[in-house]
């Protein structure tokens, strides 16, 4: 019986089977490194738990050590925290509308209300928004020509025409190049008209005064334009534009319009400077008839001849012509 044995060790040792020792002792082995692994999970789980909580993770402290406990943030100070980022959003709602300005508040992007100057309060962004408009500030544009700066001086006296927008046709069929501005302001309760009403407003201040000229100019002679007429024309052109703004909603106060300069086309300029000449030459030789005519009786003396009276440098001379002149 024990010869069957051995030999049943020594068949199974050719056939390369190991013992039933050798079985067991490699199970063993497996499940010592299945254990051995298992563990090496864990830990690394456990650190990398701890990189979560706050530990510095392979090399540092052990999170399951006093240090690693350590390295918690503590419940208490991220409530403060987030307490804190609260505070700082709400305080960004805190805003001061200065003298010249009026303060128009969207909330969810639509008009909810007016204030006044000083310091208000409105809900943080983006509930609430809050522009700052400058009513008092007057503002300028201008029409037929352009200043010139160098840099942000302003050149005195150096402008540039803009031919398309200066022509203009008169009332008596004659072309004149006009050059003016407009100044404005935004109306106090116009503010909300010109930050929503309108795309542009200041564009359209432009376009509203080039027509409102174009049509006053066109019920105008081009004498009048040139010469005393001026005065009426800007007054009739403040009032047509303000009825136009107004019409449109634009939320803008007319201060002033201004005529720069109002000048024939180049090509007939000089004419119309020739013309100019000898209708005032014209106008001041009538004075000084009717002036002499005026003071003639008081003139004339006995034994004065005709001749001397019509004399205009015996006129001069004569005492009564320098009583009357003192």
């Amino acid at each position: 019986m024990n010869w069957d044995w051995d030999k049943l060790q020594e068949k199974r040792r050719h056939q390369g089977n190991p013992p039933q020792a050798d079985d067991s002792g490699r199970r063993g082995s497996e499940d010592s490194g299945r254990r051995e692994s298992k563990i090496d999970i864990e830990a690394l789980l456990e650190q990398l738990r701890g990189v979560g909580r706050g530990g510095s993770g392979r090399g540092g402290s052990d999170p399951s050590g006093p240090a690693g406990s350590d390295a918690k943030i503590p419940s208490g100070a991220i409530k403060w925290i987030v307490f804190a980022a609260i505070l700082i959003w709400l305080a960004t709602g805190i805003y001061i509308v200065r003298p010249d300005e009026a303060g128009v508040v969207l909330r969810f992007g639509a008009f909810s209300r007016m204030v006044g100057s000083g310091p208000h309060y409105h809900l943080p962004s983006p509930i609430e928004e809050v522009y700052l408009p400058k009513v008092t500030q007057v503002r300028q544009t201008e029409v037929g020509f352009r200043s010139q700066y160098s840099g942000n001086q302003f050149q005195q006296g150096q402008i540039q025409s803009v031919l398309e927008e200066a022509a203009m046709l008169t009332g008596d069929e004659n072309i004149a190049n006009i050059q003016f501005n407009i100044q404005y302001h935004i109306k106090p309760d116009g503010a909300v008209d010109y930050l929503f009403n309108v795309m542009q407003p200041d564009a359209v201040v432009k376009k509203a005064a080039e027509a409102a000229m174009r049509e006053v100019i066109g019920k105008t002679t081009l004498d009048a334009a040139l010469t005393d007429g001026r005065i009426q024309i800007q007054q009739d052109v403040t009032n047509l534009l303000q009825n136009i703004l107004d019409r449109y909603q634009v939320g803008v106060q007319v201060v002033a319009v201004q005529m720069q300069d109002v000048q024939p086309p180049m090509e007939v300029r000089e004419a119309f400077k020739d013309v100019a000449s000898a209708r005032e030459g014209s106008s001041q030789h009538r004075a000084t008839l009717s002036v002499f005519w005026r003071f003639l009786p008081n003139m004339k003396k006995p034994g004065m001849s005709p001749n001397s009276v019509f004399s205009m440098s015996h006129w001069k001379r004569s005492s009564d012509a320098r009583a009357w002149k003192n």
